[in-house]
C-alpha cells in the first residue's frame, strides 16, 4: 500500500540523509519511486543521495579549510559523512551546518586532539562572522565622559565577538593554513584566543590573563569597575598602565559596547574630547 504524503516525504528524508540506514525500506525502494529502463527507482535515489551529501560536504569543506587540511580530504569526507548521520541537518539555512563538529571530533574518532580546538576556532570565525550587529564604543565617546563617572559605566562585550579557550597553539596553525605557510602540529600550549568581527573582517588573537578576565565579566555585562578589578587580579607589575592598554586596544578594537540607558554623551556628561595618557 502507498503510503500517505507525509510518511512517503519523511521516509525519501531518512533514505536520502542516511541512505545506509533503511535497507527494509530499500528492499520496497520501486514502490515509492517510480524508475525506467535506464534508471532503477534505487539508483534514483542513490544519485539524489550523492548529489544532497556532496552539497553538504561542500559547505563543510568551505567552513573548517583548516580541519580539512590537517587531516586530509579522504579523512575528513569521512568524518563528515559520519558527523550527518550523527548530526542531520535540522535548519533550513547551511549557516548551522557545521555548529556540532568541533564536539564530535572531541570525542575522539581517530583523529589528534588538538584537531576539535582548530575546528572549534574556525566555527568561531563564522558565528562570528554573522552575529549580530550593535554600535562599538569609540574611543571619543569615552573620553567625552567625565573620568569620575567611568568606574560606573556599564559594559559589555560586542556581540561578535568570542573567546575560545585552548590547550593547544591553534591559532598560530590556522593563521599558516590560511596563508599556505609551512605549518606542523602544534604544541600543548594552553591560550585563550579572542575572536572578533570589525569592518566586515574576522580577526583573532592570544589574549592576556587580564584581558581574559575582564572580557570574561564583561560578556555578562559588567561596570568598568568590576572589569578593570577582574584584570587587575591577574596583572603582573602595574596594573594601572596595563589596563589603559587593554582599554585603548579594546576600543581601537571595537569589542565594547556601552549597555543601554548608558550615559554616553549625553548633556550631562558630554564635553569636548581630548587625548587621554
Amino acid at each position: 500500500m502507498i503510503p500517505d504524503l507525509e510518511t512517503l516525504q519523511r521516509i525519501l528524508r531518512r533514505l536520502i540523509e542516511t541512505p545506509a540506514e533503511g535497507p527494509g525500506e530499500l528492499e520496497s525502494i520501486e514502490s515509492l519511486i517510480v524508475g525506467d529502463r535506464r534508471l532503477s527507482a534505487r539508483r534514483r535515489l542513490e544519485i539524489y543521495a550523492g548529489a544532497y551529501f556532496q552539497r553538504l560536504l561542500d559547505v563543510m569543506r568551505e567552513d573548517f579549510p583548516a580541519t580539512r587540511t590537517v587531516v586530509g580530504d579522504e579523512r575528513f569526507s569521512a568524518l563528515v559523512r559520519a558527523y550527518l548521520a550523527a548530526h542531520p541537518p535540522s535548519e533550513p539555512s547551511v549557516f548551522h551546518l557545521g555548529r556540532h563538529f568541533p564536539r564530535f571530533l572531541a570525542t575522539g574518532r581517530g583523529v589528534e586532539k588538538f584537531v576539535a580546538e582548530l575546528a572549534r576556532l574556525e566555527r568561531a570565525t563564522i558565528e562570528v562572522f554573522h552575529a549580530a550587529e550593535a554600535t562599538a564604543l569609540s574611543a571619543e565617546a569615552m573620553g567625552a565622559i567625565a573620568p569620575e563617572r567611568w568606574p560606573a559605566l556599564m559594559l559589555r562585550t560586542h556581540p561578535a565577538l568570542a573567546i575560545v579557550d585552548c590547550k593547544f597553539a591553534v591559532a598560530p596553525l590556522l593563521r599558516a593554513i590560511s596563508e599556505r605557510a609551512p605549518w606542523s602540529n602544534p604544541p600543548r600550549e594552553a591560550a585563550s584566543i579572542m575572536v572578533w568581527r570589525q569592518s566586515s573582517q574576522v580577526f583573532y588573537r592570544p589574549l592576556e590573563p587580564g584581558e581574559r578576565a575582564a572580557l570574561k565579566l564583561a560578556a555578562r555585562g559588567a561596570s568598568f569597575a568590576s572589569m578593570c578589578a577582574a584584570a587587575s587580579a591577574k596583572v603582573e607589575g602595574d596594573a594601572v598602565a596595563a589596563i589603559n592598554q587593554m582599554l585603548a586596544r579594546w576600543l581601537s578594537e571595537g569589542v565594547l559596547v556601552a549597555v543601554d540607558g548608558c550615559p554616553v554623551l549625553t548633556p550631562a556628561t558630554a564635553r569636548t574630547p581630548r587625548r587621554r595618557g
